[in-house]
């Protein structure tokens, strides 16, 4: 019992460590990830917003 007790205190402690760090790891690069793709995707919208615009001003040139 003794044993077990130290042996899984011991190993327990360095898994729960392990998993918080990959927990971390994974949602800072997560986040990293979301913010890039939000700025491309903003860009992405804000392209098509102009283009619609350059689009509709073409258009009303030429009618």
């Amino acid at each position: 019992m003794h044993f077990w007790s130290c042996f899984c205190d011991v190993n327990y402690d360095r898994y729960l460590r392990s998993q918080v760090l990959a927990l971390k790891c994974f949602l800072y690069s997560s986040l990293i990830i979301i913010n890039i793709l939000k700025s491309f995707l903003g860009t992405q919208a804000e392209y098509a917003k102009f283009y619609m615009n350059f689009s509709d001003y073409l258009s009303f040139q030429v009618l």
